[in-house]
């Protein structure tokens, strides 16, 4: 499992709401890329209370320890 570069998301904070996380198999199955996605706002930012915030979805741990027992395994043996 590697974790990839976050996807930053400009349009506003519904969008940000809305969208997954992304996973990203490989061609033989063997890695598994996670790119979360970002919402920042400037230190400038026209509304002063949600000047420098940074939002950033993050990986449920039962999600890796799903894709460790089961799917990592797939690649090597038969089902």
């Amino acid at each position: 499992m590697i974790m990839g570069e976050d996807v930053v998301e400009t349009s506003g904070g519904p969008s940000w709401i809305f969208t997954s996380m992304k996973y990203i198999d490989n061609d033989t199955k063997t890695t598994l890329t996670v790119r979360s996605i970002s919402m920042k706002t400037p230190t400038d930012y026209w509304i002063k209370a949600s000047a420098g915030f940074h939002y950033c979805k993050i990986l449920s741990p039962a999600r890796a320890i799903e894709w460790i027992y089961v799917d990592s395994l797939r690649a090597h043996y038969r089902i």
